[in-house]
């Protein structure tokens, strides 16, 4: 007779039944592969996890890898009709069969010149013909064994998974996962927090999966060189529970893009120079409309674009809305020219500007922009050497140097002309010598002196 034992299962025998040819006593079939989920990372690799979703990459050598072995090691006692052991050599032939009746194999093997100890024999199937991998797709399988080329010995064995086989079986379908499996890193019954790590060829961390100091989802890709994460995806916090954030950081692992969720539940996009100064800012306000701010180096912004309570565009530069043009144009002299002092064309230079000094002067081209609290907001062109400072106002309301002195007192809606002190504006009260000389209206008041007031630039 023959026995059949699966030593992955039970060391006990099963009777099957009694051939009158010679039997063989099945003693171990063990295709169950191991070592084949890395340990764990140790406690401080899990602890940087963690810090890493703020600043901190987590960078470590990638775990040994271990191929699985595609072979079958297999066991069998032999003995003859009266129960004797066998001696050897014997041929032994095996087959896998996808049921316990089909007349096809699936994979053959003989190895010939087997030894006998005892009447036990000892081989390692897929020795000389390759088990492919897909053969244990979770179908059934059927093994038929044959001594010396006689007859198939029956019944066939089927072929059975230890007990953490069958939990590696659903490592293989992760990409085929049927609603209600879940894949799980981690214990989430001991709170003990899990990890996915992406090794390069090189043995470096490339991207991991893992949890923030908030205990939020994190997914990390890390640059080229291993030493800091390039992209990242992270929670922010919030009241409902927090929403998402993207960030991209330079070859230094410093923060250049940050897209997240504002505190209003509204997008943001973020950009920085690569000392971590935020520079611009693409996102939406308080009225859930559209919002752009660019700042300076300095983080002081300095361009800004949104909609208004009526639902009207608004663009504010320099802090002021756009209302005021400025223009930069080239300065004969920059002696005496400061911002609110009125200029006048020199025509020993054409396309120059330099101080006015006459009154009534046709030559006359407005006010230098900036002074007091005028600054402008939009400023076009520069000078041959770069420069952009002292540009000419070309419209909206400026401060201009007045001089009520030279002509009386200046009040609201007075037009102003070039006067004789240099750079000043004084009233116009000469019907012929007032056309083609006015730079302006006054706005306020100046009744003696010399002082800084509004006006709105009106050339005529």
């Amino acid at each position: 007779m023959f026995r059949t034992v699966l030593l992955s299962v039970s060391l006990a025998p099963i009777c099957l039944s009694p051939p009158a040819q010679p039997a063989l006593d099945t003693l171990g079939l063990n295709g169950q592969p191991r070592d084949l989920i890395p340990p764990e990372p140790p406690a401080e690799s899990t602890a940087q996890a963690a810090s890493s979703a703020s600043d901190e990459p987590v960078t470590q050598a990638a775990p040994a890898t271990v191929s699985v072995p595609r072979l079958l090691q297999y066991q069998g006692y032999l003995t003859d009709g009266g129960g004797v052991p066998l001696p050897g050599p014997v041929a032994l032939t095996f087959r896998l069969y996808a049921d316990a009746f089909a007349a096809t194999p699936v994979w053959t093997e003989t190895q010939s010149g087997v030894a006998l100890i005892d009447g036990v024999a000892s081989v390692i199937l897929g020795a000389l013909t390759p088990l492919n991998p897909g053969l244990f797709s979770g179908v059934p399988l059927y093994l038929g064994v044959s001594v010396n080329g006689a007859a198939e010995l029956a019944p066939r064995t089927p072929l059975v998974s230890v007990p953490y086989a069958i939990r590696a079986g659903f490592a293989e379908r992760l990409d085929t996962l049927t609603t209600g499996e879940t894949l799980r890193l981690g214990q989430p019954s001991s709170g003990s927090p899990g990890r996915l790590e992406v090794y390069d060829r090189d043995g470096q961390v490339a991207s991991r999966v893992t949890y923030n100091a908030d205990d939020a989802g994190f997914i990390a890709i890390q640059n080229p060189d291993g030493d800091h994460d390039a992209l990242t995806l992270n929670t922010v916090g919030g009241s409902d529970g927090g929403g998402g954030s993207l960030q991209i950081n330079n070859d230094d692992g410093g923060r250049v893009v940050y897209i997240s969720e504002n505190t209003l539940d509204g997008g943001v996009v973020r950009t920085y120079n690569r000392f971590g100064t935020q520079m611009a800012a693409i996102g939406s306000d308080a009225n859930h409309n559209g919002y752009l701010s660019i700042a300076n180096s300095g983080n002081i912004e300095r361009v800004a674009a949104y909609i208004d309570p009526f639902g009207f565009g608004r663009i504010y530069i320099n802090g002021s809305s756009i209302a005021d043009v400025a223009e930069v144009l080239p300065l004969t002299s920059r002696e005496g020219v400061e911002p609110g002092v009125v200029v006048v064309m020199d025509p020993e230079s054409p396309g120059s500007l330099r101080l006015s000094q006459r009154p009534y002067d046709r030559l006359v081209a407005g006010v230098i922009a900036g002074a007091g609290d005028s600054a402008p907001a939009l400023v076009l062109g520069q000078r041959s050497d770069g420069s952009t400072d002292l540009p000419l106002s070309l419209a909206g309301v400026v401060e201009v140097w007045a001089d009520a002195e030279a002509n009386g007192a200046i009040t609201p809606g007075d037009l102003l002309t070039t006067s004789g002190r240099p750079g000043h504006a004084m009233r116009a009260t000469d019907p012929e010598r007032t056309l083609g000389t006015v730079l302006g209206k006054a706005m306020e008041s100046l009744e003696s002196g010399q002082a800084l007031i509004r006006m709105l630039v009106t050339l005529q």
